[in-house]
């Protein structure tokens, strides 16, 4: 059934779903709780996330519900099931990907500023690709409120979870310049702003780099046409 889902999500028009999407999404996230039958949370998940590429506009209503829901199903991941937790990774980034990036990032902060690895890495992770999408006026705009919890998971015991952080910490820089120092200064101990600035020089020096080859691959199409 939820096979059968999936394919109607791909194939299936507005109107159709409009009569069924809330029965749908209620089948879809009960079965993403049940381990048994084996593979069903893997089905429910690969359907939840054809709903959302396909049918994006219906999970405005229900992003919160099914945003938490995903993160309770990474919650309850033992180790040994590491393909569905980058199956619920890959779900939530979609999820976040047709909302607003405002609204998204009232998702994730919450979970950066509470929980503990691994979903905490995932959360600040996903927190640098909401950022990315956002103009350099939300971003100091929301700065406040988000910059305490991707400070504090620089301190973290994981070392995945310190990468997320820096590499956050880099994407909020990249997007406000040198408004974001006074910040960063204020927050980071003088190690930790020293290695944020090593990367944030790297990836300035990516960019420089990348710049010049989509000039020249502009100017070979044009020329080409």
């Amino acid at each position: 059934t939820l096979r059968a889902l999936a394919l109607a999500a791909r194939s299936e028009n507005r109107q159709e779903w409009e009569k069924h999407f809330g029965r749908v999404l209620i089948l879809v996230l009960e079965s993403m709780f049940q381990k048994e039958p084996q593979g069903l949370r893997e089905t429910a998940l690969l359907c939840l996330q054809e709903l959302v590429s396909c049918q994006p506009s219906f999970f405005n209503d229900f992003a919160e519900v099914v945003a938490a829901k995903l993160f309770e199903t990474y919650r309850s991941c033992s180790q040994v099931e590491a393909h569905t937790a980058a199956m619920v990774d890959r779900t939530i980034e979609r999820l976040l990907g047709v909302i607003d990036a405002s609204r998204a990032l009232e998702i994730l902060v919450p979970v950066v500023n509470s929980e503990t690895a691994p979903l905490l890495q995932m959360a600040t992770r996903l927190l640098s690709i909401v950022l990315r999408r956002m103009p350099p006026g939300d971003v100091r705009a929301h700065l406040e409120m988000l910059l305490p919890g991707v400070v504090a998971a620089f301190s973290n015991p994981s070392p995945d979870v310190r990468k997320a952080a820096v590499f956050c910490l880099v994407d909020i820089y990249m997007s406000l310049g040198e408004q974001a120092m006074p910040f960063l200064t204020k927050e980071l101990t003088p190690s930790q702003l020293k290695l944020v600035t090593v990367y944030i020089s790297r990836q300035q020096k990516e960019r420089e780099v990348a710049a010049p080859a989509s000039v020249v691959s502009a100017g070979t199409e044009e020329g080409g046409s």
